[in-house]
């Protein structure tokens, strides 16, 4: 149900397979102390973010950016939990 509301929000233009794909393909690697680069990016993570407010062009951003995307998602009417590994 959960993915078909994420297709709904991103206009139906990617199938649940490849939504699913992409999620747990998105993830970012610390560079430095307060520094995380993005490894991946594709059309369906851009979709994806513009749809939940999370701007996957940027390909690094620091923790404090990190935060406040999360802190958007949670206070927005549908919230998208991406499970990003960010240590610390």
């Amino acid at each position: 149900m959960i993915i078909r509301l994420i297709q709904k929000n991103t206009g139906y233009r990617h199938s649940p397979a490849q939504l699913i794909e992409v999620m747990n393909n998105i993830s970012c690697s610390n560079e430095s102390e307060n520094l995380y680069l993005f490894d991946y990016r594709s059309d369906v993570s851009d979709d994806l973010g513009q749809a939940f407010g999370i701007d996957f062009t940027k390909q690094r951003l620091i923790r404090a950016e990190i935060r406040k995307h999360f802190g958007a998602a949670k206070k927005s009417k549908f919230s998208l939990q991406l499970i990003i590994n960010i240590p610390g």
